[in-house]
């Protein structure tokens, strides 16, 4: 498991920012946060955020961490690997970065008194050769109480 907090600076230094009635979340820059049920699977585009649950749990997805899936019509010796970065933050004001793996582990990782879960990432492996469109990547989450 592999959790990296953010530095407080960098967390104080969005306190204050947006505007005014803004909720102040970590997708605050981009459109208001989707509100997902716990236990539902879910999907994020890059940039986008969800409040997970009746904690309000959220959940950003930021960036594509690794794609060295197998390419189509490639023949690899194994399938590879993407992963994603996910900013969370919980209610109370804690803040994680977290890193979701589709082929190798963790494929998902507890924050927080829940489970995040990388459930699948689309689209496939880009063509050989090609670099990955970031901005068209969308994550399937599934977030679950700890322990249930």
């Amino acid at each position: 498991m592999r959790i990296f907090a953010i530095p407080a600076a960098f967390v104080v230094s969005f306190a204050g920012c947006g505007d005014p009635g803004s909720d102040g979340g970590p997708g605050e820059a981009g459109p208001a946060a989707v509100r997902v049920p716990l236990a539902q699977p879910f999907e994020l585009a890059m940039g986008e955020t969800a409040e997970v649950g009746p904690e309000a749990l959220r959940l950003e997805l930021r960036a594509l961490a690794e794609e060295s899936r197998c390419p189509p019509g490639a023949e690899c010796p194994a399938p590879g690997n993407a992963a994603v970065v996910i900013g969370v933050e919980a209610s109370g004001g804690g803040t994680a970065t977290i890193t979701l793996n589709t082929d190798r582990p963790p494929r998902d990782v507890g924050a927080y008194g829940h489970v995040v879960r990388l459930e699948s990432l689309a689209p496939g492996a880009p063509p050989a050769g090609a670099n990955p469109d970031t901005a068209a990547y969308r994550a399937t989450l599934h977030v679950t109480r700890e322990g249930r």
